[in-house]
């Protein structure tokens, strides 16, 4: 996980920027943050290994 999240430089997301939030939204606004720090190099279904 810590390698496709590149959250070195990304201001964290708190409790209390989700404060206040309904459960909908605040899981949105989750998923938003942690898309917008995704690494681009993330493989493609037919690559990867096991």
């Amino acid at each position: 996980m810590k390698a496709l999240l590149k959250l070195d430089d990304a201001p964290l997301l708190t409790q209390d920027d989700i404060k206040g939030l309904d459960g909908k939204t605040a899981r949105k606004k989750i998923k938003d943050y942690l898309g917008a720090y995704m690494s681009s190099e993330i493989p493609e279904q037919d690559q990867y290994e096991f």
